[in-house]
């Protein structure tokens, strides 16, 4: 069901929000045709304004465009090797790349940061001949913000994506009514991220949203809706 509402919810339900997935085709054309420096996108938004569903829909856009997309949840990250197991995982699920990349590049085996960032780049230039894109999305990225030396590894190897200019792209997601609680918290290291990004704000729903998101329910219980519901949601 697309009302579940513990769960992002999957591109075939994906409802309203349009203009975001536009900003991200932009985002892309731009990438390609060498009209911005930026290599990362940045969503943020409160707690449950539906940020994961836009990755989730960002990822399958993407891939109807034939670019290579692929989300991690920075929930599992508990170490500095967080963004090191994302670069590994994201290379074994794309494979050769539909044949877009060689046998040289995909035997590289990554021993580390530099491997990873060397492979990365490497893989990066490829997709660049082709006009091709590699996302890599980190999802709830909030959790990294209270592990300071996974943390900074993920904005090392950012900065170093970013400067080598390639068709590698890093995708942030995280909640913006989370406040550092102690002096600790990493605002530093988080504003070198988000500065360097592409941010797109989610806001609420537009009343057409609404109106789109309210008829899908009414469809969904097979019934009809109280009227005064939309005030309520606005």
């Amino acid at each position: 069901s697309c009302f579940e509402y513990q769960f992002p919810a999957s591109p075939e339900y994906f409802v309203g929000r349009k203009h975001f997935l536009e900003k991200v085709d932009s985002y892309v054309r731009k990438v390609i045709n060498k009209e911005t420096s930026s290599r990362s996108i940045l969503f943020e938004a409160n707690s449950g304004w539906g940020k994961s569903s836009v990755v989730l829909a960002c990822l399958a856009r993407l891939r109807e465009k034939e670019h290579f997309s692929v989300a991690i949840d920075s929930r599992s990250a508990s170490s500095s090797q967080f963004i090191l197991r994302a670069v590994d995982y994201a290379l074994k699920k794309f494979g050769d790349f539909d044949c877009l990349i060689s046998e040289e590049y995909r035997s590289k085996t990554i021993t580390g940061f530099e491997g990873a960032v060397e492979t990365l780049l490497l893989i990066g230039q490829e997709l660049k001949r082709h006009n091709k894109v590699m996302f890599i999305f980190l999802d709830q990225f909030e959790n990294l913000f209270f592990l300071h030396d996974a943390l900074k590894r993920v904005r090392d190897l950012f900065f170093k994506v970013q400067d080598a200019q390639t068709n590698v792209i890093l995708g942030f997601s995280w909640k913006t009514d989370l406040v550092g609680l102690t002096s600790e918290f990493p605002y530093r290291i988080r504003d070198d991220i988000a500065d360097s990004s592409e941010r797109i704000p989610l806001d609420t729903f537009s009343n057409v949203e609404t109106n789109a998101l309210l008829d899908r329910l009414s469809q969904e219980i097979q019934a009809t809706l109280r009227k005064d519901l939309k005030f309520f949601l606005s």
